[in-house]
């Protein structure tokens, strides 16, 4: 193939949109006379039968392209009203067209050839589906003629001519060489943007942006084996997540520039973020986006991943709680802890059969034992009277926690026996706490104020996402 040959543009032509509206026509005129004669036999006016097919094939004509202006509209606000409307119109011209033939199928004498009621009625809906189909039809032909044209071409991969290596004598310069970059898009009057600081004895004195050097980024959610990897989901789980986030509008428009990448691909830093506890310097490359860019969609995204706490609980739930500490280097927020590092306790309550995340509570310093930090994060309000199970370390808050044995005395078989069993069922939360902390942020958080909290909330929703997938 000849290098840069234009790919061929396939266009709708005249014939195209005149074989589709007659199309159209014909299924509206069908089912527009069967319609008209269900309006005599319901007793409408016979100067006014005429509204009543036009009001069902309208509504479903009109549904088809409502449903394609909407299709990005959040589903519960817009969509599914339209579909319901759609889908009443649908099945009630539908209905009316299979009655209408079927009665007349009883009524007529057998003269010829005679079918059944079940074939005359599913023939007899072809005329309100053939109508839908044609108006979605007619609207794609429109689409695709109104979209920008696109110069696709195919191109030759050059063929590399190698040169001979000349070796280099004493006292012979070896000449470096660079690449030219791309021009900047700046001003002459305006200062380059500087990424770092260049090493000493490199020839470039300046570096322009990511944006000017085209930097094309490696992670994207369109892979999906980039998924699992960075974000600890499947990628089943991950489009899940990627879809509540739409609904609860986090895609939505709004003032200043656009975002520089797609939700799924925003929600893939951040869960990347995470998940590797890498720089802000070493992350950004690998989305094509800037330092800033990066630390701007983690703020603004974070929070929308938050786990929502648990409001209400069965009867007979047995829920687990427990506090484990997460090195932070706000010490704003954070104090030493028993094991000498700046750490924030969180109280974390799973549920006991399902081994799910309910509640987590507000992050307090390190050095705040369990018992206190279990009502002051707000993790008991949030539980209420539901039975809770404990380690030793809550006296005197009413959790279930194991006997203990005084000075001088055995405990007897029956606590013992009730100690085990104690043990066996709360190392399940030492099992989500092993589970979560494969996000490593946790281990090392080098968020401030609120991040280190919504980075747990969020860990927690990505944790019952892979565990209920």
């Amino acid at each position: 193939m000849p290098p840069n040959t234009p790919a061929t543009v396939h266009q709708a032509t005249v014939w195209d949109r005149v074989a589709v509206a007659l199309l159209g026509a014909a299924g509206c005129t069908l089912s527009y006379d069967a319609l008209q004669q269900i309006a005599i036999a319901i007793h409408i006016r016979p100067a006014l039968t005429y509204l009543f097919p036009l009001i069902i094939d309208g509504f479903i004509a009109y549904g088809v392209r409502a449903l394609l202006v909407l299709r990005n509209a959040p589903f519960r606000a817009r969509r599914l009203y339209v579909w319901t409307l759609f889908a009443t119109a649908t099945l009630a011209s539908v209905w009316a067209n299979a009655l209408h033939a079927v009665r007349l199928n009883q009524l007529t004498p057998s003269g010829g050839l005679h079918l059944d009621d079940t074939t005359v009625g599913i023939l007899s809906t072809i005329a309100p589906l053939a109508l839908a189909g044609a108006v979605h039809l007619h609207i794609l032909i429109t689409r695709a003629d109104n979209a920008p044209p696109t110069t696709g071409t195919v191109t030759q991969p050059e063929t590399v001519q190698h040169q001979p290596e000349i070796p280099v004598g004493p006292g012979q310069e070896i000449e470096h060489t660079r690449p030219e970059l791309p021009p900047a898009r700046h001003g002459k009057d305006q200062p380059v943007r500087r990424i770092g600081r260049p090493p000493k004895g490199c020839p470039v004195t300046a570096v322009r942006g990511w944006d000017d050097l085209g930097v094309a980024g490696v992670l994207t959610a369109s892979e999906p084996s980039w998924i699992a990897p960075f974000t600890g989901l499947s990628p089943r789980a991950f489009g899940k997540l990627v879809t509540v986030l739409r609904r609860e509008g986090a895609d939505a428009v709004r003032k200043g520039r656009p975002w520089g990448l797609p939700l799924e691909d925003r929600a893939l830093l951040v869960a990347a973020y995470w998940r590797t506890n890498l720089t802000m310097r070493q992350l950004a490359p690998l989305f094509g986006v800037s330092k800033s860019a990066a630390d701007r969609i983690i703020d603004h995204l974070g929070p929308m991943l938050a786990l929502q706490p648990r409001k209400r609980f069965a009867k007979d739930a047995v829920l687990i709680v427990d506090g484990t500490l997460v090195p932070t280097r706000d010490h704003t927020v954070a104090e030493p802890s028993k094991n000498y590092r700046y750490s924030t306790n969180h109280q974390v309550v799973i549920d006991a059969d399902t081994r799910l995340v309910v509640v987590v509570g507000r992050p307090l310093a390190g050095n705040r034992n369990d018992c206190k930090a279990w009502e002051e994060s707000g993790a008991k309000a949030a539980v209420g009277n539901t039975l809770t199970i404990s380690d030793g370390g809550y006296p005197g808050t009413g959790l279930v926690m194991p006997h203990r044995r005084r000075n001088g005395e055995d405990l007897p078989e029956w606590k013992q026996a009730h100690n085990t069993s104690h043990k066996q069922v709360r190392a399940r939360v030492e099992h989500v706490f092993a589970r979560m902390k494969t996000w490593k942020i946790l281990r090392d958080c080098r968020l401030k104020g609120d991040g280190v909290h919504h980075a747990m909330l969020g860990i927690a929703r990505m944790h019952n996402l892979a565990l209920a997938g």
